[in-house]
C-alpha cells in the first residue's frame, strides 16, 4: 500500500471541511504548523504529508485510507446551490454540506452504473414564471398527474421523478436543506433532525428553486426573492389554495375540525 500511495490534495480540502476542521486543527493533528497545512492543502504547492501523516489523518478524521488516495474531482461551488437561509449558515457549515454534496454526487453515479432501472429525470416541461411561483406549482402538479389532494410523501415523489435525495449527515445539522443541479440532474439534500412538516415543507422549498431559478448563473443573487418565491411555490405545491378552501367544513364544529385536521394531517402549508 505503502509504493501505491498517492496523495491527494483536494481531499484534504474535502475532509478538512466535511469534519468542520480550520488548520490550526490539522496542524494540531500532524503536529506540524498551520503554515505546513497550508502548504498542503496548496495545490500549487508541491509538498504533501507522508505515509505515516496520512494514516494519522484517516486516523483522527475517522476516513478510509483510501480516501486520501481517490482521484475523484467533482467541485461543488456556493454559486450553484440554493442553501436554505444562505446568510445565516455559518461558513463552516456551508463547507461541510458542500464537501458532502460532492460526496453525493460520487455515490450517485456509483448506483447509476450499478442499477439499470433507476428513475430518470425528465426535465420540468412548463413554463415557469417566477413572478407566479403558485402557477407553475400547480401546471408541475398536473403533469406530475397529482390531481388537487395534499402530497403526504413528498420524499417519494421526487425520487419516482428522478430527482435525487439525500440526508444531510449530524456534522452539518445547522442547514435546513439545499439542492442543485449537476449534470443536468436536480439533487435535494435534507435535515432529518427537523420534524416531518418541516422537511416536507424543505423539500417543496428546494424543489420550487429546481423549478423556478435554473436558469440562473448565481443562485446567490437576490436570494431573499428566491426564497420567498420558492416559499410560495411549496405551499401551493403541497396543497393548493383551491384544494385547501374546497374541503373546509361548511359548518366549523369541533367534528368537523377533527375530521378535517384527519385530510391534513401531516400536510405542511402555510395557509
Amino acid at each position: 500500500m505503502k509504493s501505491n500511495f498517492e496523495f491527494n490534495k483536494r481531499r484534504l480540502k474535502i475532509a478538512k471541511d466535511l469534519k468542520g476542521k480550520t488548520n490550526k486543527d490539522l496542524a494540531k493533528i500532524l503536529s506540524c504548523t498551520e503554515v505546513t497545512i497550508s502548504n498542503y492543502l496548496n495545490e500549487k504547492k508541491s509538498s504533501i504529508p507522508d505515509f505515516e501523516k496520512a494514516v494519522t489523518l484517516s486516523k483522527s478524521l475517522n476516513l478510509p485510507f483510501s480516501f486520501f488516495n481517490s482521484t475523484f474531482e467533482t467541485q461543488v461551488v456556493d454559486e450553484q446551490i440554493f442553501f436554505r437561509s444562505y446568510s445565516r449558515i455559518k461558513a463552516q457549515y456551508r463547507n461541510s454540506a458542500r464537501a458532502y454534496s460532492e460526496f453525493a454526487i460520487q455515490t450517485l453515479e456509483y448506483f447509476d452504473k450499478k442499477i439499470s432501472n433507476l428513475p430518470v429525470f425528465q426535465g420540468f416541461d412548463i413554463d415557469t414564471l417566477v413572478n407566479e411561483p403558485e402557477k407553475s406549482a400547480l401546471t408541475l402538479r398536473g403533469d406530475w398527474q397529482l390531481g388537487i389532494l395534499p402530497i403526504k410523501n413528498i420524499i417519494a415523489l421526487l425520487e419516482s421523478h428522478g430527482i435525487a435525495v439525500f440526508r444531510l449527515p449530524m456534522e452539518v445539522k445547522e442547514v435546513d436543506a439545499f439542492s442543485f443541479y449537476h449534470d443536468g440532474r436536480p439533487i435535494v439534500f435534507l435535515n432529518t433532525a427537523k420534524s416531518a412538516e418541516r422537511m416536507r415543507f424543505d423539500a417543496a422549498h428546494e424543489l420550487g428553486h429546481l423549478v423556478l431559478h435554473s436558469d440562473d448563473k448565481n443562485v446567490l443573487e437576490n436570494m431573499k426573492d428566491k426564497e420567498h418565491e420558492a416559499d410560495r411555490f411549496a405551499s401551493s405545491f403541497l396543497m393548493p389554495k383551491e384544494a385547501f378552501v374546497a374541503m373546509a367544513p361548511n359548518n366549523l364544529n369541533l367534528a368537523n375540525l377533527i375530521s378535517y385536521k384527519k385530510i391534513l394531517e401531516g400536510v405542511s402549508c402555510s395557509y
